[in-house]
């Protein structure tokens, strides 16, 4: 079937019954075997017939997710989740005969051993107890998930969902960034009574299945459903502390940096996402034109990737428009029937979009060879701690192509994703450790276990603050994160497989061909090695080991903080530059002249009254002209000069007073090559302009003309009074 679209393909409500028949008829056949060749036969055929129930599950469950508010899918959902748990016992029987069959070292042989322990995994899971505790917890999963689904959030004159209010966190506007997430923070407030319910239920569901299992809670099982063999919880908490140790200091100097560039003292929660004065990078195109240019990119990786994305856009295996009613979430599924993934996903226009296309396609790329190299399905998905590598590291091998998907605003995205890949590592850690607490204290009431996510984020977020919002400040935000709810123990998964797309960036900058053929054979792969022999094989190093996160993140680190030491530099020369150009522009040798950073009032620091002053004929400022309130401090050597700016300095007496002059300059500035960078400062210089609008303050003045002059500067020069300049658009914006 290869002429088939995702729009087209039929669904069947698999039979569950006539399956439960056959389990019990290929156990008794598999115990019965003449040969290995007829057991051979007998599990392909098994595979098979279950690959065609995943996919009639898949089917499901994605139409589901496009549309929550389908009720025949909801029905359908809700049928299967019911059943399958029923079938457990009849599958962990089939498994038990294969493994006690006398021709077991001929399938481990052909197969590895990685068969036998994923089935030894499945049995370790296995209660029949628990069977009416998965149904209640499918109950509570799918719930959540439809909360999300179906918020309508009316904010900036519309009625959003989730994915859609998330776009105004990126806002230019900081008081339109603090209402949206603040908008935010008020749907889980306004659900946080259910929200509780449901997370307290959960706890209690999932802590009696460990107990039923033998164990004194939860986390035991959570850390096997994820598959993890060679490694347990002491591993994960040696590699959260060394998070702590490492990363939190680096990603403090990041935030402050990023507060600089703001000109604000402190990075808000609702400031986080705002990587750039001017605004953050955004797509040069809308939905289409993304995809497209995927296609593009994707041709350019490898002759591999080129037939994939192909095959993606061919048989409509991706959808990625934000409409309402659709699942808050991303993900990649598999029709493995088809050898088929898919990606899920809204769009929202920033680079979030990027990411789409380059981490659910990276998890759809290593399904998509998986599923034709390996001979059976139990191989085709690849352990959850090993997924992540695959989607982290092809958005790093994205990075030479940013130009295609944002023009001139290449170098901030490339700046701000790789810098959000390091902040992340710090958040991912503490919800594992916040899933941790939760079930190994039951105890605790819902706004105890909400207090621990406030004390988690002192501990490894350090930087963020909250303002006039008490529900995340005592603790609310871990309500957004649905892997909490849906899939314990998943998260950590994110920041190990971090060190491993670090470390494939480190080596596609030194040697591009052979860092692929990793990436390949990882891919490849799929499920038919444990965690640490996955890595092993890609030549990878293992995350736990004492000092493994400074190596693996140490090429990154360099990167951002040498982008940021440019800057500093480049700051250096400015000052030294500006002075031949000043003097002529206010007529005459300025005395003890200096730069300053102007900033608006209302952020946490004093204001100082400045006067605009605008020139006159007699070559003196004149106090006439706006008055404002604004908030001020001396340029340092670590400041960011994104093209705002203002040139002050004290002019003579004037109404036996000294009234300060302001200048405003504006301009393009590539802080790549330092001396060249001055040179340009210098020429956007002279295209000052003028203008009339009063400052969006507070404070400020009513406006009064200014008078015109003449003077000797050239034609195209005007000067411009101190008033909000829009920062220019330009690709090079790193540092303080």
């Amino acid at each position: 079937m290869n002429d088939y679209k995702f729009s087209t393909l039929e669904y069947k409500r698999p039979d569950l019954e006539a399956r439960r028949e056959k389990l019990a008829g290929w156990k008794d056949a598999v115990e019965h075997a003449q040969s290995y060749g007829a057991l051979r036969a007998l599990m392909l055929e098994i595979d098979r017939e279950t690959c065609e129930l995943a996919t009639q599950y898949s089917i499901a469950h994605i139409r589901h997710t496009l549309d929550t508010r389908d009720e025949f899918y909801e029905a359908e959902i809700a049928y299967l989740q019911n059943t399958l748990p029923t079938l457990s016992g009849a599958e962990v029987a089939l498994s038990e005969a294969i493994a006690a069959s006398p021709y077991r070292a001929d399938i481990e042989q052909e197969y590895g051993k990685q068969y036998f322990v994923a089935m030894d995994l499945q049995k370790k899971l296995y209660c029949e107890e628990n069977i009416p505790l998965r149904q209640q917890e499918s109950r509570l999963t799918n719930e959540y998930q439809k909360i999300m689904a179906t918020a309508e959030i009316p904010f900036d004159g519309k009625t959003l969902n989730l994915y859609g209010l998330q776009k105004y966190f990126e806002h230019p506007d900081r008081a339109v960034r603090a209402a949206a997430v603040k908008a935010y923070s008020n749907f889980y407030e306004s659900n946080e009574p259910r929200l509780e319910e449901i997370w307290d239920e959960l706890i209690r569901i999932r802590n009696q299945m460990g107990k039923n299992l033998g164990y004194e809670n939860y986390i035991p099982v959570g850390y096997l459903e994820q598959g993890r063999t060679d490694y347990g919880e002491k591993e994960v908490a040696s590699f959260r502390e060394q998070v702590r140790t490492v990363l939190v200091p680096l990603c403090q100097k990041l935030y402050d940096a990023q507060a600089r560039r703001l000109g604000i003292d402190h990075v808000m929660c609702y400031d986080e996402k705002m990587v750039f004065p001017d605004g953050n990078a955004e797509p040069a195109g809308d939905d289409a034109f993304m995809v497209k240019t995927a296609q593009k990119m994707y041709h350019e990786i490898s002759p591999e990737t080129g037939e994939f994305i192909d095959f993606m856009i061919d048989h409509e295996l991706m959808d990625l428009q934000n409409k309402p009613g659709k699942a808050s979430t991303g993900y990649m599924t598999s029709l493995p029937s088809l050898k088929a993934p898919f990606v899920f996903s809204c769009f929202n226009h920033t680079i979030f979009d990027m990411q789409v296309l380059t981490h659910e396609l990276g998890h759809a790329f290593a399904g998509y060879m998986a599923m034709r190299s390996q001979p059976i399905s139990d191989y085709y998905s690849e352990a959850t701690d090993i997924a992540e590598i695959h989607s982290m590291s092809m958005e790093q091998f994205a990075y030479p192509y940013a130009e295609w998907f944002f023009g001139d605003q290449a170098d901030k995205f490339r700046f701000a994703h790789l810098q959000e890949a390091l902040t992340f590592v710090p958040f991912g850690v503490a919800v594992d450790e916040f899933q941790h607490i939760c079930y190994a204290h039951p105890e605790l009431t819902p706004k105890e276990r909400t207090y621990q996510w406030h004390l988690l984020e002192e501990k490894y977020m350090p930087w963020r603050r909250y303002e006039n919002d008490p529900f995340m400040e005592r603790g609310g935000y871990w309500y957004h994160k649905l892997h909490i709810y849906l899939y314990p123990f998943y998260y950590i998964n994110y920041t190990l497989t971090t060190m491993g797309a670090m470390e494939f960036k480190k080596k596609y900058a030194e040697d591009k061909e052979a860092a692929w053929q990793d990436y390949l054979r990882l891919c490849k792969a799929g499920g038919s090695r444990s965690y640490l022999e996955t890595l092993r094989y890609a030549k990878l190093s293992n995350p736990f080991e004492e000092g493994s996160v400074r190596r693996a993140c140490g090429y990154a680190e360099e990167i951002l903080l040498r982008q940021i030491a440019e800057q500093a530099r480049f700051i250096h020369q400015v000052h030294r530059a500006a002075q031949p150009f000043i003097d002529p522009l206010l007529h005459r040798r300025p005395a003890g002249l200096r730069l300053f950073n102007a900033r608006c009032p209302g952020q946490n620091h004093p204001p100082h009254k400045l006067r605009v002053c605008r020139r006159q004929q007699d070559r003196h400022p004149r106090a006439e002209g706006m008055g404002h309130d604004v908030a001020w401090r001396e340029l340092q050597p670590t400041d960011h000069l994104g093209g705002h700016f203002h040139i002050v300095r004290h002019a003579p007496r004037l109404r036996r007073r000294r009234t300060p002059a302001v200048f405003a300059v504006a301009g393009k500035i590539d802080c790549r090559h330092a001396h060249p960078a001055a040179k340009r400062f210098l020429h956007a210089a002279h295209h000052l302009r003028r203008t009339h609008e009063p400052v969006q303050q507070q404070h400020a003045a009513p406006r009064v003309p200014a008078r015109r002059h003449i003077d000797r500067r050239p034609a195209n020069f005007k000067l411009h009074p101190f008033a909000p300049i829009p920062y220019p658009s330009h690709p090079h914006y790193f540092g303080f």
